[in-house]
């Protein structure tokens, strides 16, 4: 490795559009792409962002569902509820 780092992330806020060309450039090396976005969180009167990582198959295609939920309405945001709902 170049490098000898053996992972890296990379955490868009509130998009997943980073995540294909991030993953094909480490095709190529030892270093695991960790993929994760920053989500605009509301609770109460509350917002936040939270970052959230894919441990595995299941934690990106959790990421791409809140991904696209968020974008479904007019402000981009989840609530908590539906954060901890696809939260494994």
């Amino acid at each position: 490795a170049k490098y000898n780092i053996p992972a890296i992330t990379i955490t868009d806020y509130d998009s997943l559009s980073g995540v294909v060309s991030f993953a094909e450039s480490l095709k190529d090396t030892d270093c695991k792409p960790i993929i994760g976005t920053k989500f605009n969180v509301k609770y109460n009167e509350s917002s936040g962002y939270v970052t959230c990582l894919a441990k595995n198959l299941d934690g990106w295609y959790n990421l791409v569902k809140l991904s696209s939920l968020s974008h479904s309405r007019d402000e981009v945001y989840l609530t908590l509820d539906e954060l901890l709902q696809l939260k494994d």
